[in-house]
């Protein structure tokens, strides 16, 4: 099932880890060898076609590079952690990254009610075992509860799906616009923080230089 999904969205010998794990797991990790982990959870507790919506929506972030994205944000928001703007732009990005991979999925599967039904399992199962909202889950699939209930409702509003063809090319365009995004935003609050300091960044430039 993964290897035909794959091929539709042009991804190359996707890896895919299975670990015993009772909560649910779902993400995408690596860099060289980028990997789809999932817990045991999601394979006894959900169906066919939720599986398949999960899977595709996970390979969507493969196709997209999104681990590279998000280490290159990571850097960024810990490289300026002392800006107000860091997390929120981070957070932005985060739940940007995961809408855009849901309407992905829906494209290739055409299911969007089979990814609904996924994450409200996963929603369903942290509201029943709160203890564990905070510790491993399929966060990266579902996020915090906000986002989650925001994902499932635009899934079950969605239109019928129609299959968006999508370049590697525009892929790493998106992705290199957010990351620019997020650094312009950085560097703006910088300079507007330099300078309610009194600090004129010209001159600390040039004792730099």
């Amino acid at each position: 099932m993964r290897h035909y999904i794959a091929q539709r969205l042009g991804v190359t010998r996707p890896r895919v880890l299975l670990r015993f794990y009772d909560r649910p797991l779902a993400l995408t990790y690596g860099i060289f060898h980028p990997t789809i982990l999932l817990s045991t959870w999601m394979v006894e507790q959900l169906d066919e076609h939720e599986l398949e919506a999960v899977l595709a929506h996970e390979l969507e972030h493969m196709a997209r590079s999104d681990y590279l994205v998000i280490l290159l944000a990571t850097v960024l928001r810990d490289a300026f952690f002392y800006l107000p703007t860091s997390q929120i732009a981070f957070r932005q990005l985060q739940q940007e990254k995961e809408l855009f991979c849901d309407d992905l999925a829906v494209r290739t599967t055409k299911r969007p009610l089979a990814l609904a039904s996924a994450l409200t399992k996963v929603w369903l199962h942290r509201i029943e075992t709160p203890q564990y909202a905070r510790v491993g889950g399929a966060q990266p699939l579902a996020g915090a509860n906000t986002l989650t209930d925001h994902r499932i409702k635009r899934l079950l509003d969605a239109p019928s799906p129609v299959r968006m063809r999508s370049s590697r090319v525009r892929i790493l365009s998106l992705s290199v616009s957010m990351i620019l995004a997020l650094a312009f935003l950085q560097g703006i609050t910088s300079v507007v923080l330099l300078a309610a300091m009194g600090c004129n960044l010209l001159t600390m430039l040039g004792k730099l230089l």
